[in-house]
């Protein structure tokens, strides 16, 4: 048991790590609880063929500076390694380049004036400050303005349904343009590539650097120990009900898992009626090594709808294969719904069905070149980023009791989904709770 004043963070993904390392540089610690056996959460590593790779794809931009800020504080920015990458887009039975905007106006999938059209939107978006002011419209009605109708039906619609599916005309136009500038900002050159950065040895190792630094005192992270409920006993004032039969007395929580696992855990308390309702996408995402190169793209957009994936990264084309013994490494994921064909179909099935979609578009590839595979699935993968998501975060927050915080994916919005981005979440819910101490 912890004093009434303690904190209990419960996740241990990059949000729920954030949220304990900022705390202890403030000079405050917290208890973080994590149901898995392992850190990271999206972003965690599994050994196979002999090294460690993340189960979902991760990279980093030139400008995260949140989670830079942490590598170079542990010691390992040395190990960071950068490199400028080609981006594909694959309709029509063929792979386009558009890494730069005079890949764009090459591209004859569009015409010439939405080609224009297309690269000036592209220019715009690297001042623009993806504010507010685009969450109440939708992407369909914002972007026709924009780029065009040619442009938006071949290239963004497909990337938009590939994401949400039957959502996809009511995403918000805020979160487009908050992805579209982030990867704009990450060109060293207006008109040059994109740079992205990987931490070598993977994730784990960064995970692993900040437990080292927050366990330096005693032992404050729990693996495998699930928060099973929150009963709200005041404000601030909770206690957190764990699967190892601890109830843990706190006046803050950090929660940076899904929001339907918040209502669980708050269900016997009351007040979750009164929460927004957010929807969330489930991923499929099969990371495979290959004998040889499948092309020179490090990342593959999919505009076809009878594949079974919407995007191809090809790992090794930012990161070279001498890190993972000469393999080759590529991700295939689906976003889809969690009662989809996809999510329930057996690993074997799913290696099976996309080695057919990849010779689609690889017409030489074959299935002997798989060396191993490992398909991994997570059922809460991307909130829906609906029109007006920003009015519905405020609701949520001002129906949570005092002193619980959020924290993870759903207040990344309308910034680009990645760590870096979760990581500045748990950052703010640490300096939201550091404040609250003071003001009292």
């Amino acid at each position: 048991m912890i004093n009434d004043s303690g904190i209990v963070i419960i996740g241990g993904g990059f949000s729920g790590l954030a949220s304990a390392y900022f705390l202890k540089k403030m000079g405050m610690d917290a208890l973080l609880l994590e149901k898995n056996h392992s850190l990271g959460g999206m972003a965690s590593c599994v050994k196979t063929g002999g090294f460690l790779i993340e189960k979902f794809y991760h990279h980093f931009f030139s400008h995260d500076s949140d989670i830079l800020s942490i590598i170079r504080d542990i010691g390992k920015e040395n190990e960071l390694i950068w490199g400028k990458t080609s981006m594909g887009f694959f309709a029509g039975n063929n792979i386009y380049g558009l890494t730069t905007p005079f890949d764009l106006l090459r591209f004859r999938h569009i015409s010439m004036l939405d080609r224009l059209s297309f690269s000036l939107f592209s220019y715009n978006a690297r001042k623009s400050s993806a504010g507010v002011d685009l969450d109440g419209i939708s992407t369909e009605e914002w972007l026709g303005n924009k780029i065009g109708s040619s442009a938006y039906l071949r290239i963004m619609a497909p990337l938009i349904r590939s994401k949400f599916g039957v959502h996809m005309n009511d995403i918000s136009a805020a979160f487009l343009m908050g992805r579209v500038k982030a990867r704009v900002n990450s060109r060293t050159k207006l008109f040059g590539k994109e740079k992205f950065g990987y931490l070598s040895g993977g994730l784990d190792r960064l995970s692993s650097g900040m437990i080292n630094i927050l366990e330096k005192e005693g032992r404050m992270v729990r693996l495998g120990c699930e928060a099973k409920k929150i009963r709200v006993k005041g404000d601030y004032s909770f206690s957190v009900e764990t699967s190892d039969g601890s109830a843990l007395d706190c006046g803050h929580i950090i929660f940076t898992a899904p929001l339907p696992v918040l209502r669980s855990l708050l269900s016997s308390s009351g007040g979750t009626s009164c929460f927004p309702e957010f929807d969330y996408r489930s991923v499929v995402c099969a990371c495979i090594g290959l004998r040889k190169s499948l092309s020179k793209y490090y990342w593959i957009n999919i505009a076809a709808e009878e594949l079974p994936f919407g995007i191809i990264i090809e790992h090794t084309n930012l990161v070279p294969p001498s890190e993972y013994k000469g393999d080759h490494i590529i991700y295939l994921a689906s976003y889809c719904d969690r009662g989809s064909n996809i999510f329930r179909m057996s690993d074997e099935s799913l290696l099976d069905v996309y080695a057919s979609g990849l010779k689609k578009i690889f017409p030489s590839f074959n299935n002997n070149d798989i060396l191993w595979s490992m398909i991994s699935r997570e059922p809460f993968a991307s909130p829906v980023f609906r029109r007006n998501f920003s009015r519905d975060l405020d609701i949520l927050r001002s129906s949570l009791p005092k002193g619980l915080h959020l924290a993870g994916n759903l207040l990344t919005y309308p910034g680009s989904r990645n760590v870096n981005s979760v990581a500045r979440t748990g950052k703010n819910a640490a300096v939201k709770v550091m404040e609250e101490y003071e003001n009292k």
